[in-house]
């Protein structure tokens, strides 16, 4: 399709669950759009509990992946956004934020498998090589690193994506703290913050 779409010269907007609201949704930006919906692309593909990673389509979404993980009982967590009906792969590739030690999403992403607009499928990092193993742990791999070429980008599609997992914590608690001195919004909100 992409190429057929490069070829004529037809631009695509491509989304996965599209909830994005902040960047204004799933409605494309440009006049004349086909709209390229990857939400049906929402399978878990491997989780290793062992390595910590996930390898994801685009239209799972975050409470997907955490539901996987419960289902199968592994040791291990998701960073999601505050939204986490959102698409694991789209808040990565737009730099989204979490709040644990692994909520810089971009960071922990590792291994990509793109569609370019000829059609062509590359992988980044170790999945370049045939049949290597470590695609979702080395992210250098061998050569350059260009990962970051498909972020915030319309250079390719990204149809798979590795995602680093946290160990799960023996315990954890949310917490916030609060000075005696802060505004009176701070102090509204600071009563349903744990002193």
């Amino acid at each position: 399709m992409l190429s057929v779409a490069n070829r004529y010269g037809v631009p695509l907007w491509s989304v996965s669950t599209g909830r994005n609201f902040a960047y204004g949704g799933a409605a494309p930006r440009l006049k004349g759009c086909v709209v390229l919906n990857l939400q049906r692309m929402n399978r878990v593909i491997e989780i290793n509990e062992t390595l910590g990673y996930a390898l994801v389509e685009p239209g799972l979404s975050y409470y997907d992946l955490y539901q996987a993980l419960q289902a199968r009982s592994i040791r291990l967590w998701l960073d999601p956004p505050a939204a986490g009906w959102g698409s694991v792969v789209g808040n990565t590739l737009e730099r989204g934020f979490g709040t644990t030690p692994y909520g810089d999403h971009a960071a922990m992403q590792c291994g990509m498998e793109v569609m370019l607009a000829n059609g062509e499928i590359v992988r980044t990092g170790m999945g370049a090589m045939n049949g290597n193993q470590d695609r979702q742990v080395f992210k250098a791999g061998f050569g350059p690193s260009y990962d970051a070429m498909f972020m915030q980008s319309n250079f390719g599609i990204v149809t798979k994506l590795g995602i680093w997992l946290m160990p799960k914590p023996e315990g954890y608690m949310l917490c916030c703290v609060v000075n005696s001195d802060t505004t009176p919004i701070l102090r509204a909100l600071s009563r349903r913050c744990v002193r």
